[in-house]
């Protein structure tokens, strides 16, 4: 990510997305925030494969903290299978919203 960021914004203005989901899957979240946390403009939260959240998890506690720490304010965008129902969606905003008021 780093050789592609470096050939299309040499100056480091353009902005990253994290996206939860895949960066758990290849256990690489920590690190990235950690390193490109100053560039981060979005955020995409969903559950392995897309799946909402029915509960919190530590990964996710963890992920929610260091945003917090490094005083993330984007966009928390929920990236959920068009198979989801409203039931699954609105737990998803429920989890969240809870977590993100004790992170």
């Amino acid at each position: 990510m780093e050789e592609i960021l470096d050939a299309i914004d040499p100056d480091g203005v353009m902005g990253i997305t994290i996206d939860f989901c895949h960066s758990l899957a290849t256990g690489t979240t920590e690190s990235l925030l950690e390193k490109y946390h100053s560039r981060l403009c979005n955020v995409h939260m969903s559950n392995r494969a897309h799946q909402p959240f029915k509960e919190q998890t530590p990964n996710l506690v963890s992920f929610l903290e260091r945003l917090r720490e490094y005083r993330y304010s984007g966009p928390l965008t929920l990236e959920l299978r068009r198979k989801c129902t409203f039931e699954e969606i609105q737990r998803t905003k429920v989890v969240l919203e809870k977590l993100l008021l004790y992170c």
